[in-house]
């Protein structure tokens, strides 16, 4: 037994009623154990329980009123529920009991979040602008606002999604995402006019060729409005895509056009009343220019510098100068240890070296995004009347004092100028298509540029060091057509004059790769390596040193044509980099080089092209307006630094766009739909790739990823090894 302390009642009469009981207590020396034993049995006798007395103690009658002050103002209530809930017993009774409390509670909650949400994600279709899909972050638009407006519905959506054997087994979905999906769906049906993952997402499923039954099926779970919504705004869409266009025509802008070709049937022949095997068109796209004003854009001095301009002459224009020779032979040296560094983890150390950065020509402004309008019609002679008259309201007169840089590749330039001199008689300059002052397309010259060098070197399987015998080393069964696939040559260019490079640095420093990283040699000292691989293995000097010999018996054409070999594959190499940069001026210097290289391959349509260029550049053109064409003759699409593209290749990727949609289209598919979805192509296309980006998914595919080339490279290494490809050896023999 617990001994009680001595407690001697006194009842008498009093004043407050604190003193209806009294007692004395000799607490010294007693436990809190007896004291609170001791309350309880003084509440027992008063047949009062614990419970009895807080109830009382917190009620709203006026007596209690400083104690259920003072019990609110701690944090006695939290201690307590803490109590119950760290006892088994306590713990199934207090969840029994506030579990209807608390879904109310959480019901009241979300119910305050979705009105709040209302007011914040509240668009409609009408709200929808091109400037504001082009700026349009998912991430910060949809996901961190429903975080911070609705924490309390994004709490349950993650704990039902990431429960413990979730965490477990799930390795690659992001639950995120997946809230941000349904949290979109719950506001959309609580406010219709919620539409801002929607109308994302609507726009991403029709510009795909998605079917009307599957966006209405969509529509019905929230996730996308109705089709009829859809293709109004799509149209609206395109109408403010044309007049966008029309005030950029009234200023600076450049055109570029290409022949689009769907085909719509893959049987040898049609029905009598089937739609024709081909549709053909031409797809237009015109740009705003950079650093140019109207008067730098004038006709009148371009026409008649063209009538009493002299001929370029190969000494005076297409020769490089020597300051060319020289930055050349700078530019090529600095890619070798770009390739060294970027083929082995050894030299991350020197990856931001800045004495590896190329010279500056005509540097691209730091963030520049260039825009574009399109449009698609269904004829290529009438291009230029249909775009600037019917399309863009020009009058016929209106543009007869202003040049227009128009790029595209090689055959739409020779048909124009041949538009041109058949037209030389017509009304208005636009009818005469005299505006439009061509220049080259960079990708169609690059394609065509390592056709020749595959034409010129591909050799026979026995030849050993000639890019057949490559192509079969590596199995690139793919590549034995006269014209094959360019991104499959490229990777087979690339790995072979990575391949050789490798090589070459290994044999001059008398080192492994990695030894040599392990140096940690400065810049300087690479280049001092890198010059005599240059000046051995790459450079004309080279050629000249090997083939130099008096006697051809004892001429070594092995090493020859590898030389020769790597020579043209790193001035290929060199003119992808430039083009990336977005600096013309890095392209330039090759120009020349370049015109003579495809006339040595037998090339003649783009040797003709580029001497054009070259005629226009330095003789025909003004200072002016040629300053204007070599700083937009590289675009920027995506607004990163070092992405830099071809107007020919944009225009190719687009044309590329309407073929897949219009394949996914079907028998569904018409003209006048093509002819919609082309003004909203660069709206679609950046909002397609970061809306794939944010649901974790690939752009171009699912499986896509970016190969590991290390492997084909270590072969193309090894083999040159084996065979001496780096070594003179008299009188060896091709075959």
């Amino acid at each position: 037994m617990i001994p009680s302390p001595v407690l001697l009642p006194q009842m008498l009469h009093y004043h407050q009623p604190s003193e209806l009981l009294a007692w004395t207590v000799d607490h010294h020396g007693l436990s809190e154990d007896i004291k609170v034993l001791a309350i309880l049995e003084i509440l027992h006798g008063l047949r009062m329980t614990v419970i009895d007395l807080l109830l009382c103690s917190v009620s709203q009658k006026p007596a209690m009123i400083n104690w259920r002050k003072g019990f609110f103002r701690s944090s006695a209530l939290a201690r307590f529920l803490n109590v119950l809930e760290s006892d088994e017993q306590g713990a199934i009774h207090l969840q029994n009991v506030l579990r209807p409390r608390a879904i109310e509670l959480v019901t009241r909650e979300i119910d305050v979040e979705m009105e709040d949400t209302k007011l914040i994600f509240h668009m409609s279709t009408k709200d929808i602008t091109p400037e504001y899909l082009l700026s349009f972050d998912i991430e910060h638009r949809l996901t961190v606002p429903l975080k911070e407006t609705t924490p309390w519905l994004c709490q349950i959506l993650m704990s039902a999604m990431w429960t413990t054997h979730a965490v477990k087994e799930n390795k690659h979905q992001n639950v995120e995402t997946y809230c941000t999906v349904i949290q979109s769906q719950i506001a959309n049906i609580c406010s219709q006019n919620n539409l801002a993952f929607q109308i994302i997402h609507r726009l991403c499923l029709f510009s795909s060729g998605t079917s009307r039954k599957t966006i209405d099926l969509l529509a019905h779970c929230g996730l996308s409005p109705g089709y009829d919504a859809l293709h109004i705004s799509h149209t609206i869409m395109a109408d403010g895509q044309i007049r966008r266009a029309q005030l950029i025509a009234r200023g600076p802008h450049m055109i570029g056009w290409d022949n689009i070709q769907v085909l719509t049937s893959t049987h040898v022949e049609q029905h009598a009343l089937a739609p024709p095997k081909v549709q053909s068109g031409t797809t237009t796209i015109i740009y705003p220019l950079r650093n140019a004003t109207l008067e730098d854009l004038r006709l009148r001095p371009i026409l008649n510098n063209c009538l009493k301009c002299d001929m370029i002459t190969f000494s005076d224009d297409v020769r490089p100068i020597r300051t060319h020779m020289h930055d050349m032979t700078d530019h090529l040296v600095i890619d070798i240890i770009k390739i060294l560094i970027n083929n082995h983890p050894g030299f991350n150390y020197l990856s931001n070296s800045p004495v590896l950065k190329h010279r500056s020509y005509r540097p691209p402004p730091l963030g520049y995004k260039t825009q574009e309008y399109e449009s698609t019609t269904d004829g290529n002679v009438k291009v230029a009347r249909n775009a600037y008259i019917d399309q863009l309201t020009f009058d016929i007169h209106n543009l007869n004092d202003q040049a227009i840089p128009c790029i595209n590749d090689q055959s739409t330039n020779a048909q124009v100028r041949s538009a041109q001199l058949l037209r030389s008689d017509d009304v208005g300059s636009i009818n005469r298509m005299e505006n439009f002052q061509l220049a080259p397309g960079l990708f169609h010259a690059q394609l065509n540029l390592i056709w020749a060098i595959l034409h010129i070197h591909r050799g026979l399987l026995e030849e050993i060091g000639g890019l057949q015998y490559y192509i079969s080393l590596l199995g690139r069964v793919r590549l034995g057509a006269e014209h094959p696939d360019y991104r499959t040559l490229i990777s087979l260019a690339t790995q072979v004059l990575i391949g050789h490079i490798l090589l070459y640095w290994e044999i001059v420093s008398g080192m492994s790769l990695t030894a040599l990283a392990d140096r940690k040699s400065t810049v300087e000292e690479l280049k001092v390596f890198t010059t005599k691989i240059y000046h051995t293995y790459v450079s004309t000097r080279a050629v000249e040193d090997v083939s130099g010999q008096p006697d051809l018996e004892i001429q070594d054409r092995v090493l020859q044509n590898i030389i020769l070999l790597n020579r043209d594959l790193l001035i290929f190499y060199k003119l992808d980099l430039a083009i990336s940069s977005g600096d013309f001026g890095r392209v330039e210097i090759f120009l020349g080089t370049l015109t003579m290289m495809f006339a040595g391959a037998g090339c003649k349509n783009y040797t003709t092209e580029l001497l054009h260029f070259i005629q226009h550049l330095n003789k025909v053109w003004t200072s002016n307006f040629a300053n204007v064409v070599q700083d937009n003759i590289l675009i920027n699409t995506s607004g990163c630094d070092g992405h830099a593209v071809r107007v020919d290749k944009n225009c190719e990727q687009n044309i590329n766009f309407q073929k897949n949609w219009f394949a996914a289209k079907g028998v569904h598919g018409t003209w006048d739909q093509l002819s919609d979805l082309a003004p909203n192509i660069p709206i679609y296309r950046p909002l397609k790739r970061r809306f794939a980006a944010f649901m974790g998914n690939a752009y171009g595919g699912t499986t896509h990823t970016n190969p590991n080339s290390s492997t084909s490279v270590k072969k193309v290494s090894s083999k040159a090894m084996e065979h001496n490809l780096h070594i003179y050896i008299p009188g060896r023999k091709t075959k």
